[in-house]
């Protein structure tokens, strides 16, 4: 067995090892914000806060890269066509590699926590955004292992995918030139 497939398949064993009803539906509600409906609010919020607010520059960015990311995502799911692992706790339709969640919580999550970096200067209140963004990031990639619908190779794929996606969306500092005008 491949270094990578012990690793993919040690871990799945070792978490489903642990997991508890409680840890489930824990993973559950987290593994939510990652997924489209939780993805999407959170868009559409942010949507509707950019235009409210007169940030309306960082509108574009975000659609672009989501819409990006999503269909990387959906590309290599059909180009790689791996099966998700047997016997998870939850059911999950497609392909496992790689990771939806992962990508589109690494991208969404980190892109607001970059607008939100831009305007906070209270130092104490950045440093609670920065840590609950990146614990909700690496949480939503431990649930979808914990629940057993990914490999770990699936997370880390979904990590570079949505990584990549954020650089595009963020190569750019000012984004004052892709304005679409205020609301």
């Amino acid at each position: 067995m491949a270094f990578a497939q012990y690793l993919d398949y040690g871990l799945l064993n070792y978490l489903h090892s642990l997991a508890t009803q409680g840890g489930i539906s824990f993973f559950e509600l987290i593994t939510f914000f990652g997924g489209t409906m939780g993805i999407g609010l959170v868009t559409v919020g942010a949507i509707y806060y950019f235009s409210a607010h007169h940030k309306s520059h960082y509108i574009w960015p975000l659609v672009l890269s989501i819409i990006g990311n999503t269909a990387t995502i959906y590309i290599l799911k059909h180009l790689i066509a791996r099966p998700r692992p047997i016997g998870g706790f939850l059911v999950e339709s497609g392909y496992a590699f790689p990771s939806g969640h992962t990508a589109s919580a690494l991208l969404l999550y980190g892109f607001l926590l970059y607008v939100y970096m831009s305007y906070q200067h209270d130092k104490q209140k950045l440093r609670a955004i920065q840590i609950g963004c990146v614990l909700l990031i690496l949480l939503i990639g431990v649930s979808r292992l914990y629940l057993g619908v990914h490999f770990l190779s699936d997370v880390l794929a979904g990590y570079v995918v949505g990584a990549f996606w954020l650089l595009v969306a963020l190569r750019k500092r000012n984004f004052r030139s892709l304005d679409i005008g205020t609301y």
